[in-house]
């Protein structure tokens, strides 16, 4: 009778062992499912901020590249100028040689009146 005893006993704890196991295994799997759903969603929101920021940088690089325009555009008139400046001095040392050569020959006419006078 005992060894009946202690074999129903053993029968309903190794069945009481498959049912918690198995519960056990069904709370696993939707743990699972619970986690696989978190991380899809997780995933799917770290997606649209990252379409977010790549749409944001993309607006602040096309402000980037149109402030490097004017940029440009100032550096050639600058370049203008600069170029515009130097043929103007040129000029100016060509005028101003010029100017030399005539108040050399007005003198050089002056002393030239005045000794042979």
């Amino acid at each position: 009778m005992q060894n009946e005893f202690r074999n129903n006993v053993e029968i309903c704890f190794d069945n009481l062992r498959q049912e918690l196991k198995s519960e056990i295994k069904a709370l696993s799997d939707k743990t699972d499912v619970r986690f696989e759903a978190q991380a899809k969603n997780t995933d799917a929101g770290f997606e649209v901020i990252e379409k977010s920021l790549d749409e944001r940088f993309d607006k602040v690089d096309m402000k980037f590249d149109k402030v490097d325009a004017k940029f440009e555009k100032i550096n050639e008139k600058f370049d203008e100028m600069h170029k515009e400046i130097k043929d103007i001095r040129k000029e100016m040392n060509g005028l101003q040689r010029w100017a030399f050569g005539l108040l050399i020959t007005i003198i050089l006419g002056f002393v030239g009146t005045i000794l042979f006078k």
